[in-house]
Parts: C-alpha cells; sequence; structure tokens
C-alpha cells in the first residue's frame, strides 16, 4: 500500500465514528424523529461532540507523526481540541439555520434548544 493510500485509510479510520453519527442523523432527520421524540437529540448531540473530539485528538495524533505540526503542551493540545470542537458545533449550528431559513423545518425550535446544542 502506498503511503498516500495508508494516509487516508487512516483519515476514513479517524473520522469513521463522525460519519456513522451523521448516517444515523439523517433518517432522524429526514422522517421527524427528532419532532417525535424529543429527547433523542440529546444523546445524538452528546456523542457528536464527543466523537468529533476524539477524531480531532486523533488527526493532531497523526498531523505530529507525519511531521505536519510539532509537539505540544498537554493543556495546549487539550484547548486546541475543545477549540476545534466548539468551531465544529458552531458550524454545525449555523448550518442548521441556514437550513431552516430555506425550508422551515424548525430543526432549531427556540434559543434554548440551539445554545443545548451548543452546550452538549
Amino acid at each position: 500500500m502506498t503511503a498516500n493510500k495508508k494516509l487516508l485509510a487512516e483519515l476514513i479510520s479517524i473520522f469513521s465514528l463522525p460519519i456513522l453519527i451523521l448516517i444515523i442523523h439523517t433518517p432522524l432527520d429526514f422522517y421527524d424523529i427528532y419532532q417525535l421524540i424529543w429527547w433523542i437529540d440529546i444523546p445524538m448531540h452528546f456523542l457528536g461532540g464527543l466523537l468529533i473530539g476524539r477524531s480531532y485528538f486523533l488527526l493532531i495524533r497523526l498531523l505530529q507523526r507525519e511531521a505536519y505540526i510539532g509537539s505540544m503542551h498537554k493543556f495546549v493540545y487539550f484547548v486546541f481540541v475543545v477549540s476545534l470542537v466548539a468551531l465544529t458545533a458552531v458550524a454545525w449550528e449555523s448550518q442548521e439555520f441556514a437550513m431552516d431559513l430555506t425550508d422551515n423545518a424548525m430543526r432549531q425550535p427556540s434559543l434554548a434548544n440551539t445554545m443545548q446544542d451548543l452546550i452538549l
């Protein structure tokens, strides 16, 4: 296996669990399961954030191993991963807001719901 194929396989492995959550999310959103079972949104956001954090942690380790970035102090590493997860959460909620503007599906029924999603 060439180095590029090995790197691609490792990247797919790193992001496979968040992609699985996205695959699970798609029918839940399409069939309005989030409106029928109100609490399902909570574990989905929690798991999504947890798995995205894991993926960023592994991605940074891969980038360090391949010498794309240098080493970091553990606290800086932690803050960097949390910052990337927060950026991803804000991007996701912004995408939901934009989609609500176009199809009026009410993915964000209230400000409180959006804040809960971001906290989770």
